[in-house]
């Protein structure tokens, strides 16, 4: 009498799947510290940041901030507002209301402590289109590696824009 074999086998078949698990390690030449700047702007006055760093290993990721820096936002008709210093590679400015406004082009520049210079390229404020309507939704998320349900709420909002708006 032969044994059945094929439940050895399909056991056999999903170890043999399951523990060939090798990790990718892309061969990345890394061989100098690239400057990140970090900011943005909207037409909300307020407070805005930008973040002044130096890229980090990509297996190690980490924040490497860049201190002692001039900071300052301009706009395309050379209006200038300085950001502030408070530490750690963060930079504050108050931009108001007469500074931010939809159609003016604004560009980041930023001067490091060794006299180098780095500025972004103008880009034009856009208004924000109306919203619409704002909503949400009770949802059920089936989580693969969970053994249960995640109960949430997704939100949607609706704008009704044109090709001029933002």
């Amino acid at each position: 009498m032969q044994a059945n074999r094929t439940p050895v086998l399909v056991c056999l078949a999903i170890l043999a799947v399951t523990c060939c698990i090798d990790p990718f390690r892309p061969d990345i030449k890394e061989s100098q510290k690239l400057v990140v700047i970090n900011g943005y702007v909207t037409d909300r006055p307020g407070m805005y940041s930008a973040e002044v760093s130096y890229s980090s290993p990509y297996d190690s990721p980490a924040f490497i901030p860049i201190e002692n820096c001039d900071v300052y936002i301009e706009d395309n008709e050379g209006n200038q507002v300085s950001y502030s210093d408070s530490g750690g590679g963060r930079y504050w400015a108050a931009l108001d209301r007469p500074f931010l406004k939809a159609g003016k082009a604004y560009r980041l520049v930023v001067h490091l402590a060794d006299h180098s210079e780095y500025s972004s390229e103008f880009d034009t404020l856009l208004p924000c289109a109306p919203v619409d309507s704002l909503y949400f939704r009770e949802e059920v998320f089936e989580a693969a590696d969970l053994r249960f349900d995640l109960y949430g709420i997704r939100f949607f909002v609706d704008v009704d824009g044109s090709n001029e708006e933002s």
